[in-house]
């Protein structure tokens, strides 16, 4: 109980650290705001809105708000589409700031220090910006009044359009600039509020090509740290017979390297990476069982020899991306044929990832599929097959359910969290009954594969997984064999060959696929030429084995053993 308090206390302090970097190191710092991609950004959702005004996108909203509030030091905030806009428009997070757009400019309520920055903005691009600076001798009584001269004098200036669910499960902190003036706007400037959601989610899912990149970058830092951190770390605590290991050590080990990449070598610039949540590590072991939704955490459990899940993400440059992989070890018949079809399934979904297409397809695929091939594994697929990511981790519109507005289509450019899996699936005597290690145990398991992806540009091609982490079964799990002592040459004695690695540990060998570390991406010419070193290794070694063979027993001969001459 200690250390988990003392784990806990470390992960609040982490989380501190970072906000505080993000919320006031920021303004501390000299920011410059790239005007250029800042009027670029605006025209496009000043054009959006204007556009599908009179749709339900937008409500048919007058004037937009985007009302972002002070957060306390619980990271409420870094998911909230509010930040998400102020990061998206400034590539900061201007906290306790108003941004109020109009049919002819956009309006921003600040503090004096962050107006400073926002200056050169003025002047520049086809929306007219102007800076209003927050006063207290008033309580800001002018500013509000400004603010809603230029929302009456918007269209039939009557309709308030808000990222309404937002504006209510992250207020932020009591007394707020943004929260003061929501209540002012709808309490005292008689003005009806719509929401405004799905107009914004429609914006933020089409990336453009900086947001690309920096989703590229999170992409490949995910896999690193799964490559790297997870596996690595994973193969070691099953290397070693009867070590006892916690899922949430294992994550917070991963969540270490988030914090300090160049544990496993990679050096980017200080705050540019973290997590995006705290990685979420799971096997039979866990407590409560399996859980594969994206509000799951990781418990107190110890990590087992069975069905390994692992879920982490990595933001750059707060844009989010996300992996999840399911290890087996010791497999028996049904969880390999399992897995394998939860392959199939990911598969079927990325095939129907394509510009044009309905989101609420895909899910219909997987369950077709499901239906035509594996009908016994229908009912444990889930009914969210991920949703777009980027500024926020997880959007609330854009979702790969059945149940998704066929409205939304599929984009070149979009990016997604395509989270494939199955839970709860039964394990019987008679499935386990040749069953090794801790599956033996298991009466039930789940599997999940998660990864970011990109729509491709033309309908024809299936969406690119972005997270590079392979998902075949070879490539995914690992055999520990049970063997006597008498068939050890000797305790603790390693042999080790290109494509295996024999470790004998106490009477038993753990037989560990190096590729899992070695593979990623390789080419068939180079697997081949792999193979072909290894062949040619291992013929050299028995060569040498024989050598070593005949120079013993000439000895042994020489001493008057078996086969010695006089």
């Amino acid at each position: 109980q200690v250390l988990k308090r003392v784990r806990g206390l470390l992960q609040v302090l982490r989380l501190i650290r970072r906000k505080r970097y993000k919320q006031y190191g920021a303004i501390a710092m000299s920011v410059e705001v790239n005007a250029q991609l800042f009027h670029e950004r605006l025209t496009r959702l000043h054009g959006q809105w204007q556009k599908g005004k009179a749709s339900s996108d937008w409500g048919n909203a007058d004037a937009v708000c985007i009302p972002i509030p002070k957060f306390d030091d619980d990271d409420d905030g870094m998911y909230a589409k509010t930040t998400a806009v102020s990061r998206y428009l400034f590539s900061y997070e201007f906290n306790a700031t108003v941004l109020v757009l109009t049919r002819t400019e956009l309006h921003i309520l600040t503090s004096d220090k962050k107006a400073k920055h926002l200056e050169p903005l003025v002047g520049k691009g086809s929306v007219k910006v102007t800076i209003h600076t927050s006063t207290k001798d008033d309580k800001n009584a002018g500013n509000f009044a400004s603010l809603v001269r230029a929302i009456k004098g918007s269209h039939t200036g009557a309709r308030l359009g808000i990222p309404a669910k937002d504006v209510v499960s992250h207020a932020g902190v009591e007394g707020n600039l943004a929260l003061v003036w929501m209540t002012h706007a709808k309490e005292k400037a008689g003005l009806a509020i719509v929401d405004v959601t799905r107009g914004l989610s429609h914006i933020m899912a089409h990336k453009d090509a900086t947001e690309l990149g920096y989703l590229q970058k999170a992409a490949v830092m995910s896999n690193k740290v799964l490559k790297h951190g997870f596996v690595k770390k994973m193969e070691e605590v099953f290397e070693e017979e009867g070590k006892v290991v916690k899922h949430s050590e294992m994550a917070q080990h991963l969540d270490d390297i988030m914090e300090d990449p160049s544990k496993i070598g990679i050096k980017v610039p200080p705050d540019t990476i973290e997590a995006c949540y705290f990685p979420i590590v799971q096997s039979g072991g866990c407590v409560k069982g399996y859980n594969i939704k994206p509000s799951a955490a990781t418990d107190e459990g110890v990590l087992t020899e069975d069905v390994v899940v692992v879920s982490l993400g990595a933001r750059f440059k707060n844009y989010c991306a996300n992996v999840a992989r399911t290890y087996v070890i010791d497999s028996v018949d049904k969880v390999e044929r399992t897995y394998k079809a939860l392959v199939r399934v990911q598969q079927e979904c990325l095939a129907g990832m394509v510009p044009g297409a309905k989101l609420a397809d895909v899910h219909k695929r997987a369950t077709d599929f499901l239906a035509k091939k594996h009908s016994h594994l229908l009912p444990h697929l889930p009914k969210s097959l991920g949703f777009s990511l980027g500024l926020d981790f997880r959007d609330a519109v854009y979702k790969l359910e059945a149940k998704t507005d066929p409205g939304l289509l599929f984009a070149a450019g979009m990016c997604f969290n395509l989270a494939v899996g199955f839970a709860d699936v039964q394990l019987t005597a008679a499935d386990r009954a040749n069953a090794k290690g801790s599956v033996k145990d298991m009466s039930q398991f789940s599997m999940l594969i998660a990864d970011t992806v990109k729509i491709a540009g033309d309908d024809r091609t299936p969406a690119e997984v972005l997270t590079k982490a392979s998902t075949d079964f070879s490539d995914i799990s690992f055999t520990i064999k049970e063997v006597d002592e008498d068939d050890d040459e000797e305790d603790g004695e390693e042999e080790e060959d290109e494509g295996v690695e024999v470790k004998t540990v106490a009477g038993r060998a753990t037989v560990l696929k190096s590729r899992l570390r070695e593979r990623t991406n390789m080419t068939d010419e180079a697997m081949e030429a792999r193979q072909k070193r290894a062949e040619k290794q291992l013929k050299l070694r028995e060569q040498m084995r024989d050598r070593n063979s005949a120079k013993l027993m000439s000895k042994l001969g020489g001493a008057g053993g078996p086969g010695g001459g006089q």
